[in-house]
């Protein structure tokens, strides 16, 4: 199997852990196996490349053009054809253009997936994949949800084979390496940066 990549949005604070908590609890309920869920938003991908070292550079290039793109995360919807149920996401008009611009910009010379091409891209948060009709039906029946996000896309992830390989810091302004990814430390200068944007004390 060759190598697999896709960016990302991941989820912080309280919509983090209220979604990671209805995944879990919905696999359980449901017996779907699931392990050690992150929730996010796909933008591009999976899709393959014989230049990393391009897509690196491409993907801190066109984070670095934007700001703090907001979304808002709400309801229950469902993939039929796929399997899958998702928290539908509301995106602005910015986090269409820049997931576009992305695309537009790996396709030169990366094998992308053919929902990337889709448009309107749906942009979703997955609960569950991959589940059979039967199961699907049975969940929507009985999953509630009736949380709402209003979120700013703080950081977006470049995933390699699934583990992080660079994330974009938009509030730092910088490149993190998948070290300073998953350093408390530097997330809470991501946060301390959020309050000062956002004249929190």
């Amino acid at each position: 199997m060759g190598t697999s990549y896709l960016i990302e949005i991941r989820m912080f604070e309280r919509a983090k852990h209220e979604i990671r908590e209805l995944i879990l609890c919905t696999g359980k309920q449901f017996d779907i196996q699931i392990s050690r869920p992150v929730p996010h938003i796909t933008l591009v991908g999976g899709f393959s490349t014989r230049d990393e070292g391009r897509v690196i550079r491409d993907f801190r290039s066109m984070c670095c053009g934007v700001g703090l793109i907001g979304y808002v995360v709400e309801g229950v919807g469902v993939f039929d054809d796929t399997g899958v149920i998702k928290l539908n996401v509301q995106p602005t008009k910015e986090l269409i253009n820049f997931r576009r611009e992305l695309r537009d910009r790996l396709r030169k010379y990366c094998t992308l997936s053919e929902w990337d091409f889709v448009e309107p891209f749906e942009f979703h948060s997955t609960i569950v994949a991959h589940v059979d009709q039967d199961k699907i039906r049975a969940i929507k029946r009985h999953i509630s949800h009736d949380q709402r996000y209003s979120h700013r896309m703080l950081r977006a992830t470049l995933l390699k084979n699934g583990k992080i390989l660079a994330e974009y810091d938009f509030l730092l302004k910088r490149l993190l390496s998948r070290r300073e990814a998953l350093s408390k430390q530097v997330l809470d200068k991501t946060k301390i940066a959020l309050s000062t944007r956002c004249g929190i004390t």
